[in-house]
């Protein structure tokens, strides 16, 4: 046998030592993007923290500097936001914006599309 990836010349117990490093290569990329996600969250929730103490503050729209987070971090999603910001936003708005990032980012963490018309059990 000619040797393609290293375990082919071990026969059989070359392809279950592929088949467990192939499964390890993928337990590494998942877990990888998992802990994207849970960074997302996190950054989703300070501006949301902040947000909200505009909103109970009375501020009417959304100062340059926290619409440049907002927009950092639709740019990071691993799914596409369908929505483009403008200059202009209320607080209130930027609040459903970011419960919508949240609930898909906890979406795509559960392994169901950030559209899916699914209820997500968050109590599990």
């Amino acid at each position: 046998m000619k040797a393609i990836s290293g375990y082919e010349f071990l026969g059989p117990m070359g392809a279950a030592c592929r088949d467990i490093r192939s499964a390890g290569e993928r337990f590494a990329a998942a877990r990888a993007a998992e802990r994207g996600a849970v960074s997302l969250l996190r950054r989703s929730d300070s501006v949301l923290a902040t947000l909200e103490e505009l909103n109970v503050r009375g501020v009417k729209l959304v100062p340059d500097l926290l619409l440049s987070r907002l927009a950092a971090l639709m740019a990071d999603l691993p799914f596409p936001y369908p929505w483009r910001m403008g200059s202009r936003l209320s607080a209130t708005a930027a609040i459903e914006v970011v419960f919508d990032i949240q609930d898909g980012l906890l979406r795509s963490m559960r392994g169901a599309q950030p559209d899916d018309d699914v209820e997500l059990d968050l109590a599990s």
